[in-house]
């Protein structure tokens, strides 16, 4: 983490990570330029608030079609810092010139050695990449596919992992660090141990100006709005709350359950 001297009364309390281990890279072929949206859907609707105007940003391709590398030691040669996503990730070079990004992980260093296996591993230690059909219950993964071929989806954000409970037929049964317990095939590939960057929940900001480098906008309270924009607006005076208090799409905030308890495969048990 790095800490800056108070020559600003915003700086006294800006703690941010140290960026000076992760380096520029100019890897074209596995980067695009993101264009900006604002929030904005294809018909020009705004379907996620409080967006607006960004630094430019390039998104970085992880990991996908692995075929090429499955057996191959993978060697860190770089660390990248990636505006799209909390955790970094780290450049991976192979002895048979095949290159590719993958999410860091806790413990990892320069020149660290990972293998994604495709088969029954000889040896795991932490940060191969295998089938959850292999991996000893108990142990703790992240970047979890949820099919079969497919990329990582679940429990990749910096400092997340989760835990490998058990196996039953063909079923692996993983708590993610919300606690809740999914099933997922247990052909579905996963890496071994737990996230890196974990002192992303450390940082402070420090000021409103770097949350607008980032793209996020203010927020403003409903009873400030005007009816047509929220439940709560509208009225004379500061009107402090509504008999009951809704969120901007109308549905009751308090004492509404509004997840659904569904699973990512269907249950025919």
């Amino acid at each position: 983490m790095k800490n800056f001297n108070p020559i600003t009364p915003s700086l006294r309390h800006t703690v941010l990570l140290d960026h000076t281990l992760y380096n520029s890279e100019n890897n074209l072929p596995l980067m695009k330029s993101l264009r900006q949206h604002g929030g904005r859907n294809h018909l020009g609707r705004i379907t996620v608030r409080h967006r607006g105007h960004h630094h430019p940003r390039e998104y970085r391709f992880l990991l996908g079609d692995t075929s090429l590398v499955y057996g191959v030691p993978l060697q860190a040669s770089l660390f990248v810092y990636d505006a799209c996503r909390s955790n970094f990730i780290v450049f991976l070079r192979s002895l048979n010139g095949v290159v590719l990004y993958s999410l860091s992980y806790s413990g990892i260093s320069l020149h660290s050695t990972i293998v994604h296996y495709n088969t029954i591993p000889s040896s795991l230690k932490t940060g191969d990449r295998a089938r959850l059909k292999y991996i000893n219950p108990g142990s703790t993964v992240h970047n979890i596919a949820v099919s079969e071929s497919g990329m990582g989806k679940l429990v990749r954000s910096a400092g997340s992992s989760a835990v490998l409970l058990k196996r039953h037929d063909s079923w692996s049964y993983v708590r993610l660090p919300s606690k809740r317990v999914i099933k997922v095939l247990s052909f579905c590939l996963a890496t071994l141990g737990m996230c890196g960057n974990k002192a992303y929940r450390d940082q402070n900001i420090g000021k409103a100006g770097r949350n607008r480098w980032m793209g996020i906008r203010p927020s403003v309270r409903g009873v400030a709005m005007n009816p047509v924009d929220h439940p709560h607006g509208g009225g004379e005076g500061k009107k402090s709350k509504k008999a009951t208090p809704r969120t901007p799409w109308g549905k009751y905030s308090h004492g509404q359950k509004l997840k659904k308890n569904k699973v990512l495969r269907n249950d025919h048990d």
